[in-house]
C-alpha cells in the first residue's frame, strides 16, 4: 500500500508539473499577442468559367495590424502598405502578398453560411 501511494505522490507531481509547463507555454503565446485574419473564398461557375469572391474578417479589435490597411469589397480584398494600394481579386496573390507580411494559414475549412459553401482560411501573425 505504501508503495501505491508513493507512486500516486510521484505521478501526481509529474502530471501537475506537465500541466503547469503547458499553462506557461500557453501563456507566453498569449502574451506575444498573435492576430487573426478569416478569409472566405466562394466559387460560382458562371458561362463555364470558375470564378472565386473574396472576403476577409479582422474582427473588431481597433488595433489589428491590418486595420484600415485591408479593405474586402466588392468580392476583391484591397491591401494598402507602405503607401502602396494592390487590390486582390483570387486566393493564390492574396495568400502570397500576406505571407511576405509575415501571416500563415494555420487551418482551412469548408464552411456553409446560408446554404452558400465556402472555403474559410484562418491565418495568424
Amino acid at each position: 500500500m505504501k508503495k501505491i501511494f508513493s507512486l500516486y505522490i510521484l505521478l501526481s507531481f509529474f502530471w501537475q508539473e506537465g500541466f503547469t509547463q503547458e499553462y506557461v507555454e500557453g501563456n507566453k503565446s498569449i502574451e506575444q499577442h498573435t492576430s487573426s485574419l478569416i478569409i472566405r473564398v466562394h466559387y460560382i461557375y458562371k458561362q463555364g468559367v470558375i470564378e472565386n469572391r473574396l472576403s476577409a474578417d479582422l474582427g473588431s479589435d481597433k488595433n489589428h495590424p491590418l486595420s484600415g490597411k485591408l479593405i474586402s469589397a466588392q468580392d476583391r480584398i484591397t491591401i494598402t502598405y507602405n503607401g502602396e494600394s494592390k487590390t486582390y481579386n483570387n486566393e493564390i496573390d492574396l495568400f502570397n502578398a500576406l505571407s511576405k507580411l509575415g501571416w500563415k494559414i494555420v487551418s482551412a475549412n469548408v464552411l456553409t453560411i446560408i446554404n452558400t459553401q465556402y472555403i474559410q482560411y484562418l491565418l495568424q501573425n
